[in-house]
């Protein structure tokens, strides 16, 4: 019986390993993040990517949270995504820069000299919908964000040689983190008799 017990034990540790894991892994992933201070894109972990941060994200690489698009290498703002690790499917997605931010973000320079205020929604698990307006002194008036702006953590460029975006979720808060659920306990039903006896033996 308790050969049974510390099995179970071993196998739960196993499982709860690979899990860390595969967290650190993904948190440790490599993206471009503007410093401020130098004014110069500098490589570091997803993990330091927060709320606010502008980033460089170069073709074939996956966005590090959830981003508002602010300028691209295609001359008419257009970036496609691919974002099989969203929802599965593997064509490509079309995202668009707004029109008004490509005609006074026309290069790096532009990107790393903007300042600004984004309002939107807050955080939610819904992938196809998102609501928000961004008011910045480069801008005339205020303009207003759709899900067409937004790139999502896990989705990865594609078609496109860079895109410079600037976090809107980060974290936790990020749509596909709050999709995720957490790991469920799998009992199988020679376990729960197992788990029976001992505890009825213990009582006994």
């Amino acid at each position: 019986m308790f050969g049974v017990v510390l099995v179970s034990m071993i196998k739960d540790a196993y499982e709860d390993m690979k899990r860390h894991k595969s967290d650190r892994g993904e948190n440790e992933q490599k993206t471009l993040k503007l410093d401020k201070a130098t004014g110069k894109f500098e490589e570091t972990n997803w993990e330091n990517v927060r709320v606010g941060d502008i980033c460089k994200v170069m073709c074939d690489k996956y966005i590090p949270a959830d981003m508002l698009i602010l300028h691209t290498s295609d001359p008419k703002g257009v970036c496609y995504v691919e974002t099989k690790n969203l929802d599965g499917e593997t064509n490509m997605k079309m995202k668009v820069c707004h029109k008004e931010l490509k005609e006074v973000i026309l290069n790096e320079k532009d990107v790393v000299g903007i300042t600004g205020e984004i309002t939107c929604e807050l955080p939610n698990n819904s992938i196809y919908k998102y609501e928000g307006v961004m008011k910045c002194p480069q801008l005339r008036n205020q303009i207003s964000l759709s899900p067409e702006n937004l790139l999502l953590r896990g989705s990865s460029v594609r078609n496109t040689d860079y895109v410079y975006a600037v976090s809107i979720f980060a974290g936790h808060d990020t749509k596909v983190m709050m999709n995720s659920q957490s790991a469920k306990y799998k009992f199988s039903t020679l376990e729960w008799m197992t788990n029976t006896a001992i505890l009825l033996i213990l009582l006994t």
